[in-house]
């Protein structure tokens, strides 16, 4: 970010954002995102409560459980490699 002053006004603009939206629905606290500079940006607003995650990994969490990550490990070990 080369210019301080627009980042700034970018950054306490997202953080109003979030600050309204968080008063229309209290009960969300996760931000779903496929941007890996929204994840990074909107990470740094953990101070409001909110939790940001990817959208693949949400999807994963849904569908595998808390434990995908090690699930996917232990697949990806017995994988069988196939070339064309």
């Amino acid at each position: 970010m080369s210019r301080p002053d627009i980042s700034t006004q970018l950054q306490d603009r997202k953080e109003q954002s979030l600050r309204e939206a968080l008063k229309e629905a209290p009960e969300r606290k996760t931000l779903l995102t496929n941007c890996p500079a929204c994840l990074q940006g909107l990470g740094r607003q953990g101070r409001l409560g909110v939790k940001v995650t990817h959208l693949a990994v949400a999807l994963a969490e849904a569908s595998g459980g808390v434990a995908w990550q090690k699930d996917l490990v232990k697949m990806a070990r017995v994988a069988e490699l196939v070339t064309f």
